[in-house]
């Protein structure tokens, strides 16, 4: 039987699946990040190199066996391609994928309707009628209100603040600085210096730290800090106002399903249900559907389609991964 290998690489890792014409997974790995805007071409290359090298040991099937790859990549794919040949001999057809499509098809098992995207970065798409109407995605300088980096800037401020005393108190405090190994030292600023130390570069891994804080906000929601659940409702609409700018500024209609896609939506209710039950009340034309698959599912699924005309169906979904509870 043919094989595909699908990829998904962003700023918060790189996901690689291997799988078979029927959706059967072989082998899937992930690890490291993939994004151009902070680290070199060169290293990503060499980050997806050693994945691609786990992904053949794992998968345990015969390499001229893989005949396509493809996925969504922050690099020219042509850098990857020599190693791909190398790994996998008969692999040579690639289709490229930017993350609106793939993610719609993973959380919803649809092609057409509105997705928030909430992960290292953030935006919000409606795909109607061959039309993409999108916002967002204009980095974390600028702009990916509601992404995991947001939320973990709006978990360190609200940290910083309740040890200056501008802010209540909350329990992410500990979580942080345990978390960190930070210790508490005579004045507060020499303690926020130790805080700002661990994350203080421009590098993929400092962006990745600060994105991970969205952890602690979770686990503090969950045993009930209001100042955390009151991080990720701030998120939430952040995402919500997302979409009214795809609606109200970009024009789509605001009729259909609406989903979700990233990893932050992890963080729990505070976040996922807020988002769904706000943007549905401002919009009772949307249909809030619950994710169902990871991204990269979604990428397995559209090279399946695109290179061997498989139609995406229940049987090849119920084979891909699942998006995590």
């Amino acid at each position: 039987m043919d094989h595909i290998i699908a990829c998904d690489c962003g700023g918060t890792k790189c996901a690689f699946l291997l799988c078979a014409l029927d959706g059967t997974v072989r082998a899937s790995v992930t690890g490291g990040t993939g994004n151009s805007s902070f680290e070199s071409s060169a290293d990503i290359a060499a980050k997806i190199r050693a994945l691609l090298l786990q992904l053949r040991e794992e998968s345990n099937v015969d390499p001229a066996t893989v005949v396509a790859w493809g996925g969504v990549l922050m690099l020219d794919y042509k850098l990857v391609e020599p190693t791909v040949h190398e790994l996998f001999p008969a692999c040579r057809t690639f289709q490229s994928y930017g993350e609106f499509s793939v993610n719609l098809l993973a959380s919803a098992g649809v092609e057409e309707g509105f997705v928030a995207h909430s992960g290292t970065g953030s935006f919000a798409v409606a795909l109607q009628g061959g039309k993409t109407f999108h916002y967002g995605g204009l980095g974390s300088y600028l702009g990916d209100e509601g992404s995991g980096y947001n939320v973990g800037l709006n978990t360190f401020h609200a940290v910083k603040h309740h040890l200056v005393g501008l802010g209540p108190a909350t329990v992410m405090t500990e979580m942080l600085m345990d978390e960190w190994e930070i210790t508490r030292e005579e004045g507060v600023q020499k303690t926020l210096w130790a805080i700002a130390g661990k994350c203080i570069s421009l590098s993929s891994e400092s962006r990745l730290r600060i994105s991970r804080l969205t952890r602690i906000a979770a686990r503090a929601a969950k045993a009930g800090d209001e100042v955390a659940k009151e991080v990720l409702r701030r998120a939430a609409r952040d995402l919500r106002d997302q979409v009214r700018v795809v609606v109200e500024t970009e024009g789509a209609d605001p009729h259909g399903i609406l989903t979700v896609s990233g990893g932050t939506w992890h963080c729990g209710p505070d976040m996922l249900d807020t988002f769904a039950h706000e943007t549905c009340a401002l919009y009772p034309g949307l249909r809030f559907v619950r994710p169902r698959l990871e991204p990269i599912a979604g990428v397995a699924a559209s090279l399946l389609r695109d290179s061997f005309g498989i139609t995406p169906c229940e049987e090849i979904f119920a084979k891909l991964p699942a998006w995590e509870k």
